[in-house]
């Protein structure tokens, strides 16, 4: 897993999310977001239009995303 501020270590918080969809599907990886508005930005489904990986919504706010991940991932073993 990576986190955007690893890609985008200067100002991750000011990237715009297609150019961060875009780059993370251009590596092959599937995007993680907590964004639930998402689904509804033309240029940010054109990103995703793009390319073959799912982006994944996870909903649950009080925790953060890699906290969500580390759970799933601890369940599935």
């Amino acid at each position: 897993m990576r986190h955007l501020g690893e890609v985008y270590a200067d100002d991750e918080q000011h990237v715009p999310d297609e150019e961060w969809i875009a780059h993370g599907l251009g590596q092959g990886w599937a995007p993680l977001t907590q964004d639930e508005r998402i689904r509804y930005r033309a240029h940010e489904r054109g990103a995703l239009a793009d390319g073959d990986q799912p982006l994944f919504y996870l909903s649950k706010k009080d925790l953060l995303i890699v906290d969500k991940v580390r759970g799933q991932s601890s369940a599935a073993t």
